[in-house]
């Protein structure tokens, strides 16, 4: 994991739980892959037994150093999450938000899983025509964007929950 003051180390049986929370008690997982991008949120690749493939992402512990907008930021991710995919936004689709801090003593989402590699990674191998209609592409998708509206009326994040 890249040094982070906010990501949080959970164990397989939190995992697990957070999951049973989210799916019920036949939730089985085959594979479980944190993954190491980024640097807030604790996230997981995970495969289950019967084939879905989800991200679970977890929140920081309460006790970690946040400034006032990151507490409880993932409720407004949650409701991000929703607005931008109604507005035609191509995004995981948001499977579970786990608020109840039942599990755990923080916030989580499980989102369906998307294949893809980052840009940065491939754009050594891309022709120009490529380049150029992944700019199309990207144009697109932040034009949709910038419909999303916060459902709260509110300028900036959302203060939910």
């Amino acid at each position: 994991m890249p040094d982070s003051l906010t990501k949080r180390r959970v164990d397989e049986s939190t995992v697990a739980a957070l999951l049973r929370e989210a799916f019920g008690p036949g939730a089985a997982i085959a594979r479980c892959t944190e993954l190491n991008d980024g640097f807030f949120n604790a996230a997981y690749r995970i495969l289950f037994e019967d084939g879905r493939d989800v991200v679970l992402k977890i929140s920081p512990a309460p006790a970690a150093a946040l400034l006032g907008y990151e507490r409880d930021i993932m409720r407004g991710e949650d409701v991000f999450f929703r607005a931008a995919a109604a507005a035609g936004v191509p995004l995981p689709e948001v499977m579970y938000s786990g608020f109840e801090r039942a599990a755990i003593d923080g916030d989580f989402l499980v989102l369906s899983a998307l294949e893809g590699v980052p840009w940065s990674s491939i754009e050594d191998t891309l022709a120009d025509d490529e380049k150029s209609a992944l700019r199309g592409e990207l144009g697109e998708t932040v034009a949709r964007l910038h419909t999303v509206v916060n459902p709260y009326g509110l300028f900036g994040y959302p203060a939910v929950g």
